[in-house]
């Protein structure tokens, strides 16, 4: 048994090694995401909320930048107390194109009462193997915007999104 717990660490070692997890759980401490000016947000008991401001889209950015080599998937573990949000938007710019972001969408459900884990890009609208397979995500990525959207419809600001983690690692799978 020891062998294999042993043996278990040693597999998992370096996907532990190369995640950067973003956990929130200092009251107050968004780690560096900026909760933007079209979002109000807060850090309280290990959850990220964010609520959209003026009817607008709410959305997070990190500027401190990914390492793209260690991180092939990004898992976020949300609950959308949205009545209206229905989309995950992820983007970042694009090196051969700087003009141009360049984005991932994966699908929410509006007015879940659980936390679920997206996966990106796997869960996205028009999936590929990994992150790395995506123009411009290469080097480290320094400028990433999470929106939480619908394209027909504003969201009021008493629709609520939370965010319990974000982990960028070379692992398509949390266990």
């Amino acid at each position: 048994m020891k062998n294999k717990v042993i043996f278990t660490v040693l597999l998992m070692l370096p996907f532990m090694l190369s995640a950067q997890t973003f956990d929130f759980n200092t009251k107050g401490d968004t780690q560096g995401w900026k909760v933007n000016k079209r979002s109000k947000g807060i850090v309280k008991k290990g959850v990220l909320k964010i609520m959209p401001n003026n009817d607008k889209n709410p959305n997070i950015s990190f500027r401190k930048g990914i390492e793209a080599s260690e991180a092939k998937y990004c898992h976020i573990k949300i609950k959308n107390s949205s009545t209206i949000a229905n989309q995950l938007r992820f983007y970042f710019p694009r090196t051969a194109n700087p003009e141009k972001d360049f984005f991932v969408n994966a699908t929410l459900t509006p007015s879940s009462e659980d936390f679920v884990i997206i996966t990106l890009p796997t869960d996205a609208l028009k999936p590929v193997n990994s992150l790395t397979d995506l123009d411009g995500w290469e080097d480290t990525v320094e400028d990433i915007t999470i929106r939480f959207t619908n394209r027909t419809t504003p969201q009021k600001s008493t629709d609520i999104i939370e965010i319990d983690y974000i982990i960028f690692n070379n692992n398509p799978t949390i266990d």
